[in-house]
Formats: structure tokens, C-alpha cells, sequence
């Protein structure tokens, strides 16, 4: 269980002291203890916003995403649709609804206010996979970038870099499919910081000034805490996980890695687990939640959730399909010193 307080909510942005986060599809913030509403996002199924916790988890009922544009518009993602709310506006509009596959895992506003994002979910494989891109205020997505057909499965990530001004992409599945791909800003160049293997399999990084850091996220190899150099591609193992890993960022000092509970051979595991370290070298189990009774491929894998983290003062984390902390999250104010 948990050893800390817990509340309603999935976090979705942490930025300096402030979280915003969701609860079904009702946005609020959170800072120095006081909570504010931020609206409630306009829905064709807004018969679910009473709907039970069980047929939100089946349909993916949920507010994946919230981010905040340079102008200051505001974008949120629930399932397919991307919603802008613009300044002085009352009310989320829808901007897209996504054509092909699932809502992304993760997306780059940071670079010009542009939204960036990678295909994800189940698409047609004789196909390419792209990559869109749209800037406010219109968002009028188009596509910057794409894989042949048959040469990866789907997008996992979209990273800006603020030090080498440039997109990290991250792919999946399979060996050969899976990799980092370095995009230039103005996508005009693509090219493989690494590729071929589960250790290059990675859904979000952190990035630093010479390296990136990220937890592996398969089902078919034992998981690591890797960190790739930049210039060369040579990577190391900095630390072994119980399992896949979806969520990751950079909270104050600390990285915090979550694992999920994603059943295989090799990862056989009921527990998630989030882990923090300071410098890469050595780890702290931060919490521990086992998965829940509910079927993970209908009712979601179990994991800890990590809101997206910008200059992050507060460690926020949810649980998703997690026994008794399903919906819920934990603020830590200030990040604790774990020893």
C-alpha cells in the first residue's frame, strides 16, 4: 500500500509547484494547498461522466494529457480528441480527432508552441506510421515525418530536447522494430541514435545535456534503467526493473521511473514499483502497489502514472488498475530526501 496521503486524481502536468490533474473528465490545479477547477472538458459520451470506474477503465474514459502552449492556450487529450481551450475562452473545443489508432503516449509542445505526436495503437502494418505536427492557433495537423511501411509498429514518444534543439522518437515493438530516432526540428533529417533490440525499446526519456535516460518497456526482455550517450549510442545499464516502464520523469533532483504490471514470461510480477535516484548510480524504491483483481488487457495494466514535469518542485503519482489506488494519487510537497 501506500505510506503516503492519497486523493482523487491523475496528474497530468507538473510545472514548479503547481499540478494539474484530472478526475473523470473535470480538470483542476493544485498549488501551496489550494485547489482551483480549471472547467470540464465538452464530451460526446458525456453520459459517462457518472459512468462507473469499471466502464471508464474498459472505454479509456480519461484525460491523458494536459499541457500548456507558450500563448497560453491550453490542450487536453481525452481518448481520440484533442481539445483546445484558447485565453479567455470558458470552454475545451475539440481541435483533431485522431483518424487512426489510440490517443498518443507522449507529445512535445515545448519547441515554438508546436504539437508534435507519433501514430500509436493498432495500425494497419502495410502502411506508414507518422508523425504530425500543428502549431496555435489553428492546429491544423499535417505530417512531418514517416516510417515505411512494415518498419515499426507504432510511435511511443515525441521528446523535445532544449539542449541539442532537436525531437527524440521512440518506437516499438518488436527487436528489429524498436529504436530512438533523432528528428531535427525542422524534420528535414532523421537519424537512428539507436535500433534493434528491447534495450532500445523506450516509451518517454529524460534528457540531459550528453545523455538520455529511460526505463525499458517490454514484455519480451528483462527491463533496465538504461542510459544512452548521445554521441555514440552506447549504452548502459544503470539499474534492473521488475517491469515494463510507461511513465518517467525528472522531479526536482530526483528521476523516478515507474514499472507496470504488463504479464510474460519475463515479467511475472503482480507489483508495481516507482524508483528514484539523484544520480543514475543508485536507486530507492519509492512505493509499492500490487496490480488489482481486474483483467489487465480490458481494465488497463496496472501502473504507477507520472504527470508530464517542467522545472517540477512536487513528485506527483497516481495509480492506474492498482489495488486500492486506482484513481487516486499522492503529492509529496516538498520531495522528500529518500536515503
Amino acid at each position: 500500500m501506500i505510506a503516503y496521503p492519497t486523493r482523487p486524481g491523475r496528474p497530468l502536468l507538473v510545472r514548479g509547484r503547481r499540478l494539474v490533474y484530472s478526475v473523470k473528465d473535470r480538470l483542476y490545479s493544485l498549488e501551496d494547498g489550494a485547489v482551483r477547477p480549471l472547467g470540464r472538458l465538452a464530451s460526446p459520451f458525456s453520459p459517462l461522466a457518472a459512468a462507473p470506474a469499471l466502464l471508464d477503465r474498459l472505454l479509456r474514459n480519461e484525460v491523458s494529457h494536459y499541457r500548456i502552449f507558450p500563448d497560453g492556450a491550453e490542450l487536453a487529450v481525452h481518448r481520440r480528441r484533442f481539445l483546445v481551450r484558447r485565453p479567455g475562452q470558458e470552454d475545451f473545443r475539440v481541435a483533431h480527432v485522431l483518424a487512426r489508432g489510440s490517443r498518443p503516449l507522449v507529445l512535445s509542445v515545448e519547441h515554438r508552441g508546436r504539437l508534435v505526436f507519433g501514430e500509436y495503437g493498432t495500425l494497419p502494418y502495410d502502411q506508414p506510421v507518422r508523425i504530425y505536427a500543428g502549431e496555435s492557433p489553428d492546429f491544423r495537423l499535417e505530417p512531418v515525418h514517416e516510417f515505411p511501411a512494415g518498419t515499426v509498429k507504432h510511435v511511443h514518444g515525441v521528446i523535445w530536447d532544449p539542449h541539442d534543439l532537436c525531437y527524440w522518437v521512440t518506437v516499438g515493438d518488436s527487436d528489429r522494430e524498436a529504436g530512438i530516432l533523432r528528428l531535427s526540428a525542422d524534420f528535414r533529417s532523421a537519424e537512428w541514435l539507436a535500433r534493434g533490440g528491447q534495450e532500445t525499446r523506450a516509451v518517454g526519456l529524460m534528457v540531459f545535456k550528453d545523455h538520455l535516460v529511460y526505463g525499458t518497456d517490454s514484455e519480451r526482455a528483462a527491463n533496465h534503467v538504461i542510459r544512452i550517450e548521445k554521441a555514440t549510442g552506447k549504452m548502459t545499464r544503470l539499474h534492473p526493473l521488475e517491469g515494463s516502464c510507461l511513465h518517467c520523469g525528472k522531479f526536482g533532483e530526483w528521476m523516478v521511473v515507474a514499472t507496470a504490471y504488463e504479464p510474460s514470461r519475463v515479467n511475472t510480477g503482480r507489483d508495481c514499483h516507482l524508483h528514484a535516484s539523484r544520480d543514475g548510480e543508485r536507486w530507492v524504491r519509492v512505493a509499492s502497489v500490487p496490480k488489482d483483481a481486474w483483467n489487465p488487457t480490458y481494465f488497463q495494466f496496472g501502473t504507477f502514472v507520472l504527470p508530464h514535469a517542467e522545472s517540477a518542485e512536487v513528485l506527483a503519482f497516481g495509480g492506474q488498475a492498482l489495488s486500492g489506488f486506482h484513481g487516486r494519487m499522492t503529492v509529496l510537497s516538498p520531495i522528500p530526501s529518500w536515503t
